[in-house]
């Protein structure tokens, strides 16, 4: 748990991780649901511009991504 609130990680391939990462930029937000429940709705204004500025942080390219 991560300040009190469960926590998880999925392992993906590479290619699920992005293609999840290109449908992330198309859209204007991210609904996450478990079974039946939507959890939450996250929205992706400025994904591009931030995915850019985290590959630029941390010196990995992001052209496959946010051309």
């Amino acid at each position: 748990a991560a300040g009190g609130r469960p926590s998880w990680m999925v392992d993906n391939q590479a290619k699920t991780s992005l293609a999840l990462l290109r449908a992330m930029r198309k859209v204007t937000s991210l609904d996450v649901t478990f079974g039946k429940q939507q959890v939450t709705s996250i929205p992706m204004d400025g994904f591009t511009k931030a995915y850019r500025n985290l590959g630029t942080s941390c010196g990995f390219s992001t052209k496959d991504v946010a051309p």
